[in-house]
């Protein structure tokens, strides 16, 4: 008789479902984005990339056209700052666990919460999952995100490796190669069918989750 009702169980993949269920909100508006040294913030699109958020803001022209490519080249050499003010519906923050779930950062991110830091962020390929319902609040929480410029993030490994590794010219176009030292999509360091366009920024969505325990 059990072991009839256990076939009857294991046949049904709905009968027994013993996942939790999980309450999701995408932060996906209310962005805004500047160079880490700058005061001024503009309206940035989550997910995306940095050189298109400027482009967006009427900041740089068409990084496509013609030689811009070439004239564009400090957005990489730069530190940028992204962030949200945003709030948190009462069924999610009452919620016994409450995450936040960054799917893609691009690349080196260090990540506050109301001032308080959330993560370390050091590879644009995984996704990061953080707790953080201690820290939320109903109204006005604040995310902040510095992207940290790859070259000044990978320049010491660069700098102390006993040997150097090979780069084609048409994969890092910079005199010092160092795309292969980071864990990020290696076409932004040009390509032959693609230009030289070093990002950062959010490249996949954020998204708070909440769920409670059995």
């Amino acid at each position: 008789m059990i072991l009839l009702l256990l076939l009857l169980v294991m046949g049904n993949s709905n009968a027994l479902d013993l996942r939790p269920t999980v309450q999701r909100l995408e932060l996906a508006t209310g962005w805004q984005f500047t160079e880490a040294s700058q005061p001024v913030l503009h309206p940035a699109a989550v997910p995306g990339n940095v050189q298109s958020d400027l482009l967006q803001n009427g900041l740089i022209p068409n990084p496509f056209f013609g030689e811009n490519e070439k004239s564009l080249q400090w957005i990489g050499e730069k530190d940028w700052l992204y962030q949200p003010t945003f709030a948190v519906p009462g069924e999610l923050l009452g919620c016994e666990n409450v995450s936040l779930l960054f799917k893609g950062l691009d690349t080196y991110a260090r990540v506050t919460l109301n001032d308080s830091v959330i993560l370390v962020a050091d590879n644009m390929f995984r996704e990061w999952r953080v707790e953080c319902k201690k820290l939320l609040r109903r109204t006005g929480n604040v995310i902040s995100i510095r992207f940290r410029n790859v070259f000044d993030a990978v320049m010491a490994k660069y700098t102390h490796a006993p040997f150097r590794l090979q780069a084609y010219p048409n994969n890092d176009q910079a005199d010092v190669k160092i795309a292969m030292y980071a864990r990020k999509a290696q076409f932004h360091f040009g390509w032959d069918w693609g230009p030289r366009l070093v990002t950062c920024g959010i490249w996949r969505p954020v998204v708070l989750e909440a769920w409670d325990d059995f």
